[in-house]
């Protein structure tokens, strides 16, 4: 089962409880998770973490003399 980063977010605000804490959740855990909390009237949600790259490396610029 392939898993992803995931954040709890506040309804309210729109803003990670913790942007540090990324559990990883299942492709078919987000959606019942959202709406168990939904049904108790919680007011937070989950949401995928944004996907982001990291590169390495050296760029050197040089200009013709």
């Amino acid at each position: 089962m392939e898993r992803r980063r995931a954040l709890m977010v506040d309804t309210r605000t729109n803003q990670p409880l913790d942007p540090a804490w990324q559990p990883m959740l299942g492709l078919t855990e987000l959606e019942p998770a959202n709406a168990l909390m939904q049904k108790n009237q919680l007011s937070y949600r989950w949401q995928w973490a944004p996907r982001t790259a990291q590169l390495q490396g050296v760029v050197q610029l040089a200009t013709q003399a």
